[in-house]
């Protein structure tokens, strides 16, 4: 993400790194956020698939801690409810 670390705290790159990586997302056109008018309960599914394309390993869960599986991750996107403005 082309951060300069110099003179910089763990915290200052990484929030760098956040905030550069999240204007890529939105320089491409990627919804950055659930509130985001271009997604709704029928975008769950191409959310789930995209994912799972990228992230899922070959027992079908992100590989986190706890791991989360397609229907986990469903579960929380149909939950989650958008940032307060």
């Amino acid at each position: 993400m082309n951060i300069n670390i110099d003179g910089k705290s763990t915290e200052q790159v990484i929030s760098g790194g956040i905030e550069a990586f999240e204007a890529f997302l939105v320089e491409i056109e990627v919804p950055t956020s659930l509130s985001d008018p271009k997604l709704n309960a029928d975008s769950i599914p191409l959310i789930i698939d995209g994912v799972s394309k990228v992230s899922f390993n070959d027992e079908g869960v992100l590989a986190c801690n706890p791991p989360v599986s397609a229907d986990d991750l469903t579960l929380m996107l149909e939950n989650a409810k958008p940032a307060e403005a």
